[in-house]
């Protein structure tokens, strides 16, 4: 019987490329987190606002220009067009975040946006790393070393575009 070959332990540089990789992912991770998260509140926010205009409409119509206010049945029409518009809504706009993840290369194009230092390295790097056996290892970790150096600079919840939840919010 013939004993386990015992590895070699690996270089210091290795161990520095490793935390290199894991706090790359981790920022990604950080800013797909951030990402679904505007989007559902954003989402969320106009389905209370669509529910909140179509309730006011209903209500003014009701009061304004029905006279005696509308029948039973056009109330329960009214009720069925609200919670069809809602399931519509719910699955156009919140059944897609549920079911897909956010794309770590949009989530690195997020983050470069808001730091056009990175100059691509981020992307980059994720793309190269789908073919990481035809790049030579120099190339390679130059590439992980920048990205991981650029992201130290950049924060990554200013990196997430907030515009539209902002918008809607003020409706």
């Amino acid at each position: 019987d013939q004993l386990p070959q015992r590895r070699a332990p690996r270089p210091a540089a290795d161990a520095k490329l490793v935390r290199y990789d894991k706090y790359i992912d981790t920022q990604i991770q950080n800013t797909r987190r951030a990402v679904k998260a505007v989007d559902w509140a954003t989402s969320l926010l106009q389905l209370f606002i669509g529910v909140l205009l179509f309730l006011l409409a209903a209500a003014v119509v009701d009061h304004w220009v029905v006279s005696g206010g509308f029948s039973v049945v056009m109330r329960t029409i009214l009720f069925a067009v609200l919670v069809g518009g809602v399931c519509y809504f719910a699955y156009r706009r919140l059944w897609p975040l549920c079911r897909r993840a956010i794309n770590p290369v949009y989530a690195a194009q997020t983050i470069e946006q808001a730091s056009p230092s990175l100059k691509n390295s981020l992307i980059n790097l994720l793309l190269f790393r789908q073919q990481r056996a035809e790049i030579s290892d120099a190339v390679y970790q130059t590439l992980e070393e920048q990205a991981a150096q650029g992201l130290t600079r950049v924060s990554v919840d200013a990196a997430v575009d907030r515009t539209a939840l902002i918008r809607i919010g003020y409706v």
